[in-house]
């Protein structure tokens, strides 16, 4: 039984071009173990800042799978934390085989305020893992199919929204709208449930993360940098849905080395993380 099953993956595999690809059972081992922080390190070389572990530690222990970052810029929010939704929960966890001997797949959706955004952020992080993963040796599969410009990776090209990534916008579909709406694909569904990478999350309205949530997702991303004190984000980092990790400005190494007495009377840091949270 387990020789059919096994000649009847490799059949399937072939038509996907990676049945004798040694990186996608790697990619599945990792995906079974469940360890994010592992993928990520042994995927991508990466360190793993104390913040960035804290939400790693969230994104297992919360149900549901739903964690919101925020606070100092270039602090690992979007690109370290990124990296265990794109490497671990995409890839490895997609790259485990079902019942039928398929990949299981998975499908992420990008979101962000703007379409350009999304280039500028998520996607680019994504690219750049990608290029990490692929210099180290490990080609994640589709990474050479896809074009670096436009949110479009198609890993199972047979069914194309079965392990693919996507992007949405929640902005007014032109100048002069005066609501905004999601756009074509917003009915998204998948067996294995829908991550959700979002990006200036504290612009996005109840109703597009009304619509988002429909989607029955699995895993839910979202990151922000707090310029305003929205009532609505801090809602959201009050309730229970969302599990919230605060980057610390406190940990970065310009701010660890700044005399603060070079301006007798200013501001301390302590002071604007405490203002931040």
């Amino acid at each position: 039984m387990n020789r059919a099953r096994a000649a009847s993956a490799r059949a399937i595999l072939s038509q996907l071009d990676i049945s004798e690809n040694p990186l996608l059972d790697q990619a599945a081992r990792w995906g079974e173990e469940d360890d994010p922080e592992k993928t990520v390190r042994e995927l991508f070389g990466y360190r793993i800042s104390p913040d960035v572990r804290k939400a790693y530690y969230a994104l297992e222990e919360s149900s549901p799978r739903w964690v919101v970052t925020y606070g100092a810029h270039s602090s690992g929010k979007t690109h370290t934390v990124g990296a265990a939704i794109f490497g671990h929960y995409w890839y490895a966890r997609g790259a485990r085989l079902a019942a039928d001997g398929r990949p299981r797949g998975a499908l992420m959706v990008l979101l962000a305020n703007k379409q350009d955004q999304i280039q500028k952020t998520s996607w680019k992080a994504v690219r750049e893992h990608a290029h990490v993963a692929a210099e180290r040796g490990h080609s994640i599969v589709g990474y050479e199919r896809v074009p670096p410009v436009g949110v479009s990776w198609r890993a199972d090209e047979s069914r194309p929204l079965h392990w693919a990534i996507v992007e949405q916008s929640f902005r007014p579909p032109a100048a002069s709208a005066t609501r905004l709406v999601q756009s074509a694909e917003a009915g998204l569904h998948h067996p294995e449930g829908v991550i959700a990478w979002i990006e200036e999350i504290d612009l996005m309205r109840a109703s597009m993360w009304n619509t988002v949530r429909k989607w029955g997702l699995s895993t839910a991303f979202g990151a922000f940098n707090p310029y305003v004190a929205d009532p609505a984000v801090q809602a959201m980092l009050d309730g229970d849905e969302w599990a919230d990790i605060q980057f610390s400005a406190l940990r970065l190494p310009h701010v660890i080395e700044r005399d603060a007495s070079a301006i007798p009377g200013c501001v301390t840091h302590l002071e604007i993380e405490q203002a931040m949270r």
